[in-house]
């Protein structure tokens, strides 16, 4: 029987165009799977109405932070407002100002892929995006380093569970940039598959928060490629891809759940050196950094793929065993542990990695 959940716990998480969808995406993951747990999550976000519909169709657990606003004194108030003394916060780079003073509120806090001042100053830490070795060298918070802690899709893990065919003549070429693409890569990728790939079912994926999906549409159109917009099955999709043509955030982790070998086109620093780690462990090939935009070498990369059998099934292979799409559930029984120990639902919880 589900145990029904005496207090909420506070999520905080924003996304826009310019810094992607990513965070709300996994903040909704998670709070899926802790509802299904009796945990109740409390959204306090900075993002726009349309965008947090988009994400939370059942926005009943929103609270939309006040442009102006200090964000502190505003989790405060959510925090006697609720009484609860769990926070979650889903921000990057946050200073350790702000974390003294949420202490001094007497709240459990946990955050996510911080690379701020503040992450020393935490309970819990997580980061799918920093090697799992790192863990050690981590001294003030608890750590939980590594790819088993990236949160993706529920699908994803059955995708993850079926054998990935690697054909020795590619069909698919998928192109996705993630739910915003601030680089705006999509018309370019585009561009370049309609000099040289046409001959290939070429599907091109937008999220949500991309800002002109008719352009993308019409371009597809043009050149006999297939357009999705903010769609629902992009398991299926990559799954049912060759190769993919991405960025390096989530979808990176996605592409080597399902097995599908990519080429990665970074969007911003950190997801260069996430691509750079991947490329090491043999997973995709990151042709240049998130500056740089060189057509030649996107067709050169796509060319070796589609010519080496072996090296895509190298890289399927190392993709699932590296990522197994089962983050969110570990990360789950994290925070319900701790709900439990801070409520003294379960007195003897031990928090195990």
């Amino acid at each position: 029987m589900m145990r029904k959940a005496r207090l909420p716990l506070l999520y905080r998480v924003d996304g826009n165009r310019e810094m992607g969808l990513g965070h709300l995406v996994r903040a909704r993951s998670l709070c899926a799977q802790l509802e299904q747990r009796g945990i109740i999550s409390i959204i306090l976000t900075y993002s726009s109405d349309n965008i947090v519909k988009s994400i939370f169709p059942d926005d009943s657990n929103i609270q939309h932070i006040p442009p102006d606003a200090d964000v502190n004194q505003f989790i405060a108030i959510m925090r006697e407002r609720y009484r609860t003394s769990i926070l979650i916060q889903d921000v990057r780079d946050t200073d350790s100002e702000s974390v003294q003073f949420l202490q001094t509120l007497g709240m459990m806090i946990i955050h996510f892929d911080d690379l701020g001042t503040g992450r020393k100053l935490v309970d819990i830490l997580i980061d799918a995006n920093i090697p799992s070795e790192k863990a050690s060298e981590c001294v003030m918070p608890v750590c939980f380093f590594g790819e088993k802690y990236m949160v993706l899709d529920a699908c994803i893990e059955k995708f993850h569970q079926r054998s990935k065919i690697i054909p020795p003549k590619i069909s698919k070429i998928l192109v996705s940039f993630g739910g915003s693409d601030p680089r705006n890569l999509t018309p370019w990728v585009i561009e370049i598959l309609s000099k040289k790939y046409t001959a290939y079912d070429v599907t091109v994926v937008t999220g949500q928060g991309y800002a002109e999906p008719r352009v993308i549409s019409t371009l597809c159109q043009k050149n006999g490629f297939t357009h999705l917009h903010n769609i629902t099955t992009m398991a299926e999709e990559l799954y049912t891809s060759d190769i993919a043509v991405i960025s390096g955030g989530v979808t990176l982790y996605e592409a080597a759940a399902c097995g599908v070998p990519a080429v990665v086109l970074p969007q911003v620093k950190h997801q260069y050196h996430i691509a750079q780690r991947f490329e090491q462990n043999g997973i995709c090939i990151c042709p240049f950094n998130h500056l740089d935009q060189t057509e030649d070498v996107v067709m050169l990369t796509i060319d070796k793929l589609i010519r080496d059998r072996e090296l895509r099934q190298a890289m399927s292979n190392n993709g699932k065993s590296l990522v197994d799409g089962n983050g969110a559930n570990r990360i789950c029984d994290i925070i319900e542990s701790i709900y439990d120990k801070t409520f003294g639902e379960k007195k003897n919880a031990q928090l195990q990695k």
